[in-house]
């Protein structure tokens, strides 16, 4: 992504924050006037994720996105940046106090790509196998009980202990740490991720 439309993908999620709470059914559906008018770049199809980080502390205060390719990437990012900081059902609406405080990260995703592990152990192995910065997203999905939960490649950083990081990512679906079954689904994904400068303005 060349760095001028990094600037103007950072600048439309940071409107889309500063636009406030919309009713439910326009919330997440937002798009760019004349996106017709950007560059090919920004209008083809691909997913994304916004996340929403506070300055102070890099905390995190909302993260929406999508692995699946739905709509233009402009709009992806407009419609993500809202439900981060509106629609997140683990955090409370953000106010508009908070705006100068937040950081805004997004995570351009590529295609999913399926990896066959017949056990949490081989998984595990295979990914602390991997340099810790080319590490991937993973898509973890028992079938079986229809649960599924996602960390993006950054989530790396916080958790680079590869069992931790699977067991936690499990926990995230609402499964025991140490789960694991012949119905479960592995997916892998790279992110090209980018962020405003650490400092306002």
């Amino acid at each position: 992504m060349p760095a001028e439309q990094r600037r103007l993908l950072l600048q439309v999620a940071r409107q889309a924050v500063e636009m406030g709470p919309l009713p439910d059914r326009q919330a997440g559906r937002i798009g760019v006037a004349d996106s017709d008018q950007l560059p090919d770049v920004l209008r083809r199809i691909q997913a994304a994720f916004v996340t929403l980080n506070l300055r102070s502390d890099g905390s995190l205060r909302g993260c929406i996105g999508s692995l699946q390719a739905t709509r233009p990437l402009i709009d992806e990012v407009a419609g993500n940046a809202h439900l981060a900081a509106y629609g997140d059902p683990r955090f409370p609406p953000v106010d508009e106090a908070e705006f100068p405080r937040l950081h805004i990260e997004i995570s351009l995703i590529s295609p999913l790509a399926e990896f066959k592990a017949a056990a949490r152990e081989g998984l595990i192995e295979w990914l602390a196998g991997q340099p810790l910065n080319e590490r991937p997203g993973l898509v973890l999905q028992e079938q079986s009980l229809n649960r599924s939960a996602t960390f993006l490649p950054a989530v790396w950083v916080q958790l680079p202990d590869a069992e931790a990081f699977v067991g936690e990512l499990l926990r995230k679906a609402g499964l025991p740490v140490d789960h694991w079954s012949d119905a479960m689904r592995v997916q892998t994904y790279t992110a090209e991720e980018f962020a405003e400068p650490t400092a306002p303005g």
